[in-house]
């Protein structure tokens, strides 16, 4: 969508395409221009080059016969229409690219870069002083392709159609113009857009035309004869100008299928042979079905998820495949709160951007999503068949597929189904990473990370996270061994497990990680923004989220105002991939800003999301639940500016377009539906229609029971919320009985399935009863002392439920007479925690959750008497229910600093939280910096977890200086000099730091295990010295290393022989290529 003109974006630009706009014939408006370069349209580019959406590649193969004629038809330069017909995914689309892209003189020297053009396929060459202009018809109307049209033609935006045609009229040599799929025309516009269009350009110009033909039979314009296929239609209409083409009749297809599979398997490090199989087997079943071409692309699509390993250059499969590339694409984006409204999140990203399986472009529609089930279950099988043949090679492919397969059921919303192939994935990808570490373990974190997401959307958050966490962990380790190709992938992973940790509850983790994640996009953006720019977007959204939920309200707003100045230079180049994400990152920013108390300037962000996903939802219909949320947006914007009563309107429409969505798709959408009502209710409240609040609650309570008694975890806390609200709206309408009830029939409906859930809703019911009349306050009161008393606690993790009762009963408006219910119910005394103020329980736990440790020095520097005091540990012990670890180390803190004063308690904390900073620098310089700042550092022992190379510079530089320190890591030769005195001195310590510096910083990994091998039978831990590990090393170092290393082990040999002598001469005869004995 477009924003409303006069409308300024909130980062103090111009929001894109906000010159004035012109309603015209057609009764709709006409999108301004965005300045972007002419060219081919982006979907007919990706389908010359045979991929996908953000895939990489170039594929094209075949289709000589239809590209001979069309070759041939534009040489002769007449007038006329040129169709190409077919079933989908047979390569229309594919078609009309190569002639598009093999004219623009661009995309025809990035074909031949990539030795896309062979020597005998046709080419109809870059036609000097012909231009050619080319649209994707997809959910257009005439006015809007014509629009497109003209913006690549130079010429004036057109009033309608007939301007259009007069425009051309005055181009010299005439133009070819280049239309894809007019069956993909919406139906209210196939008619406008066959007469106004189609027919007069056909009359004029050379018009180049794709459009399945069985589309039209059921709806013929009313001159059409019945039973008249659409090429015979355009005939009689035009006359002998018309010629088609249909490719289901083109020659040797099942070739061209199985050398396009073939090249892709050669592209993602197959080697031949087995990639020929591939291709006979992906061709066999390809052209068994409709759409050949589209099912081998999606049936390939997973290489993408398994060639990491192919490509990392170690281990068996790799052994004869030459140079490697990766691909690129994102997955499915999650539902939980960190993720809810962004773009797609790259989250299993490994080894240089490989690894991420798409589930479509921004636009693909239900329908889409399911139809690409079958050719990833088609996938897995045929793997599993090639497996069978050549287990090394297609394994790791398998496994790719297994994840491609789990997310793009999961993208269907059957995440039950999808669990079991990630499951499968990941145990094989554990199995071949056991194997073959180096080459599989990659392969292993995106597994991992498929299996954290698929877990997660079935409704076990809690086992996401386990998933996640060791993702994490396995990528940090690729990071820190080769940081340049797996960095993208930890930033990703990162985010991921952010997305998890929030959807659990854990706030704090979670932006810790998506801080973390950011910072390495952001680095990864300034080296290569042509790359990372838009995934550092989609991060620093998240951020803005993650920010937001920790009550970082001010960091939420920078962090949403960069996502959306990214997002716009971004939608300013390509608009057709980025504005829905700019519209997105529009949305969010308008609810921090709205929170940040600044809702005149979220209004304005929200009204420009808004007409963006409206404009974008009329050409997608996929994306209308995006317009419903911005709308749900808006409609709070409005009430926070004092405009409440036209907030209903909006949220009104959110509800019907996914009441529309919900009865369309089935429970995908319930949801958001449900929180749609929730926020329509709250608006109705406020503007005293009680009734109409009623209604709306009761529905969204309706919905959310659905949810949550499949999938209680997700969903507890919000129908939990909506019960409340349902609650309020019927005491505003005088019936407290049927919100007791409403409680009552939760609770009995969740007690035997799940009692956790039925005990909170139980909780819930009786801290409602405090604000009724007597006498149910008086019973709420009774309840939850029962409950409280009855110790009925949940197994492990936080009990936010004990949490919520315990703050009900300490805001009893009569504490005295709570004071007595419990002394009566317990016949015991009072606790502490009752007689807890807010106010110290608020103190302490900002203390106990400040960013950092100097910040929590402060704050107890500046309220040492009341943090001190008995109270604030009883405030420690009430938290402990929510946090145990953190409660725990804060009370340990407050005793330390009661016994040791503040100095001495906090410098362990501080100087350690300094210690992690100083290892997370992204550079040795910013390392360098770090270090010189906070000097105490080198006072520190670092933790096992440090990084060696870490260790080595505190060491080097407590007894030789900081300048010597980092010339080992800044200078090779300066590294080999200190690894020249060392083994001059026999300082095995100084080796084994060395030894970390060779393989952490220089990826030298023989030099490496060498010394730090020799170090260890120097200092007399030969135990752990294995000399046959260097051997697995030797054929992949040059050999001037290998020669200098059989030097260096020699004279060591030689000086120090006693007592290891035969440990010596393992090493020398590993390091000589003649094994250890």
């Amino acid at each position: 969508m477009v924003p409303e003109t006069g409308v300024a974006g909130d980062d103090g630009r111009e929001p894109v395409g906000t010159a004035p706009r012109e309603e015209h014939a057609d009764g709709r408006d006409v999108p301004p221009r965005t300045g972007a370069p002419a060219g081919p349209a982006e979907h007919l580019v990706l389908a010359a080059r045979g991929v996908g959406y953000r895939e990489e590649g170039w594929f094209f193969t075949g289709r000589k016969e239809v590209l001979g004629r069309i070759v041939a038809w534009l040489e002769a330069d007449d007038p006329g229409l040129f169709l190409v017909t077919g079933p989908p995914g047979c390569g229309k689309s594919a078609v009309l690219g190569r002639i598009a892209t093999l004219t623009d003189p661009v995309q025809r020297r990035e074909t031949v870069a990539h030795a896309c053009l062979r020597e005998d396929d046709p080419d109809p060459g870059l036609r000097p002083g012909r231009s050619l202009a080319s649209v994707h018809l997809r959910g257009l109307s005439p006015l809007r392709a014509a629009s497109e049209l003209a913006r690549q033609l130079g010429l004036p935006e057109p009033r309608d159609t007939d301007d259009f045609r007069g425009g051309l009229r005055e181009l010299s040599p005439r133009p070819v113009l280049v239309l894809d799929g007019l069956d993909e025309v919406p139906a209210e516009h196939l008619r406008p857009m066959t007469e106004e269009l189609v027919l007069p350009l056909g009359r004029t110009i050379p018009v180049l035309l794709s459009s399945r033909d069985g589309a039209f039979r059921g709806r013929p314009a009313a001159d059409r004869h019945e039973g008249e296929t659409l090429p015979d239609a355009l005939a009689r209409l035009i006359g002998a100008g018309a010629t088609a083409a249909g490719l289901e009749r083109e020659p040797r297809t099942r070739e061209d299928i199985g050398e396009y599979v073939f090249r892709r398997c050669a592209a993602a490090g197959v080697p031949e042979e087995p990639a020929r199989e591939a291709g006979d087997a992906v061709a066999t079943r390809a052209t068994a079905v409709g759409g050949g071409f589209m099912f081998a692309r999606l049936v390939t699509g997973s290489l993408r998820a398994g060639a990491g390993s192919l490509q990392a250059g170690t281990g068996p499969l790799s052994a004869g495949t030459g140079s490697s590339r990766a691909g690129t694409g994102p997955l499915p984006a999650g539902t939980s709160s960190l993720r809810a409204g962004t773009g797609s999140l790259p989250t299993g990203a490994g080894d240089a951007h490989d690894g991420q399986w798409p589930a479509g472009p921004p636009d693909s529609d239900e329908g889409e999503r399911r139809a690409a089930v079958p050719p990833a279950r088609e996938a897995v099988e045929i793997w599993r068949e090639l497996v069978a043949r050549h287990p090394a090679v297609f394994q790791p492919l398998l496994a790719g597929a297994l994840r491609d397969l789990a997310a793009r059921l999961s993208a269907t919303g059957d995440h039950e189904g999808a669990l079991a192939p990630a499951r499968e994935a990941a145990r094989l990808s554990a199995r071949l990473a056991t194997q073959h570490p180096e080459a599989f373990q990659p392969d292993l974190a995106r597994s991992l990370t498929s299996l954290a997401d698929m877990t997660a959307a079935a409704g076990d958050p809690a086992a996401a996270v386990l998933f996640a966490r060791e993702a994490v962990r396995i990528q940090r380790e690729l990071a820190g061994a080769r940081p340049k190709a797996s960095l993208p992938g930890l930033a990703a992973m990162l985010n991921n497990l952010a997305m998890h940790l929030d959807s659990t509850g854990e706030p704090g983790a979670a932006l810790l990680h998506s801080e973390e994640g950011t910072g390495i996009y952001r680095r990864l953006a300034a080296e290569d923004p042509g790359v990372f720019l838009p995934e550092f977007a989609t991060a620093l959204n998240n951020l803005g989220t993650a920010r937001a939920s920790s009550g970082d309200i001010s960091g939420a707003v920078s962090a949403g105002r960069e996502a959306v100045a990214i997002r716009r230079t971004l939608a300013a180049r390509q608009p057709a991939v980025f504005r829905q994400d700019l519209a997105t990152a529009l949305t969010n920013l308008a609810a921090h800003l709205n929170t940040a108390g600044e809702p005149a300037a979220g209004l304005r962000a929200s009204k420009e999301g808004v007409v963006l996903h409206r404009e974008l939802a009329e050409r997608q219909p996929s994306l209308r639940s995006a317009l419903a949320s911005s709308l749900s947006t808006l409609a709070q914007n409005l009430a926070d500016t004092g405009s409440r009563k036209e907030a209903p309107a909006p949220a009104a429409e959110s509800v019907r377009l996914l009441r529309r969505l919900v009865d369309e798709h089935g429970s995908t959408h319930l949801p958001d539906l449900a929180h749609s009502l929730q926020s329509l209710s709250r608006h109705l409240g406020v503007n005293q229609d009680d009734e109409g609040a009623v209604s709306a609650a009761r529905e969204a309570v309706a919905a959310y029971r659905t949810l949550a008694l499949e999938n209680p975890g997700a969903f507890e806390r919000a129908l939990v919320s909506a019960l409340a609200d349902l609650a309020r709206a019927l005491v505003r309408t005088d019936d407290r009985a049927s919100a007791i009830w409403q409680f009552d029939e939760a609770v009995a409906e969740f007690a035997p399935a799940h009692p956790a859930t039925a005990r909170r809703l139980g909780v819930e019911r009786s801290i409602f009863l405090l604000d009724c009349p007597a006498p149910q306050a008086s019973i709420g009161v009774r309840e939850l002392v029962s409950f409280l008393d009855g110790g009925s606690a949940p197994e492990g993790g936080a009990d936010v439920v004990t949490v919520r009762a315990r703050r009900a009963l300490r805001a009893c408006g009569d504490p005295e007479a709570v004071r007595a219910v419990w002394e009566e119910v317990t016949l015991a005394p009072a606790p502490a925690w009752l007689a807890l103020s807010p106010q110290t329980l608020t103190l302490v736990s900002s203390w106990m959750f400040a960013p950092n440790w100097p910040q929590s020095r402060d704050v107890w520097s500046r309220n040492a008497e009341v943090l001190g005091s008995e109270e604030a540990a009883t405030a420690l012990e009430e938290l402990a229910l929510l946090d145990l670890r953190t409660a725990l180390r804060h009370a340990a803190l407050r005793e330390a600093v009661l016994i040791h004063g503040v100095t001495a308690a906090y410098d362990p904390p501080i100087l350690a939280e300094q210690l992690a900073e100083w290892v997370d620098c992204g550079t040795w310089a910013e390392s360098r910096a770090f270090l010189q700042d906070h000097p105490r550092i080198l006072q520190v022992q670092p933790p096992e977890a440090t990084p060696l190379a870490h260790v080595a510079v505190l060491d080097v530089a407590r007894t030789e200086g900081l300048d010597a320190a980092y010339r080992l890591v800044e200078d090779r030769d300066a590294l080999q000099t200190y690894v020249d005195r060392a083994l001059a001195a026999g300082d095995g310590n100084a080796l084994m730091h060395a030894a970390a510096v060779e393989g952490q910083v220089f990826d030298d990994k023989l030099s490496s295990l060498t010394h730090a091998q020799a170090g260890m039978v120097l200092s007399g831990a030969v135990e752990g010295v294995e000399p046959n590990d260097l051997a697995t090393l030797l054929p992949r170092a040059r050999e001037e290393i290998r020669a200098r290393l059989l030097r260096e082990i020699c004279a060591l040999s030689v000086q120090h022989a006693h007592p290891h002598g035969e440990t010596w001469i393992r090493i020398v005869q590993a390091l000589s290529g003649n094994g250890a004995a």
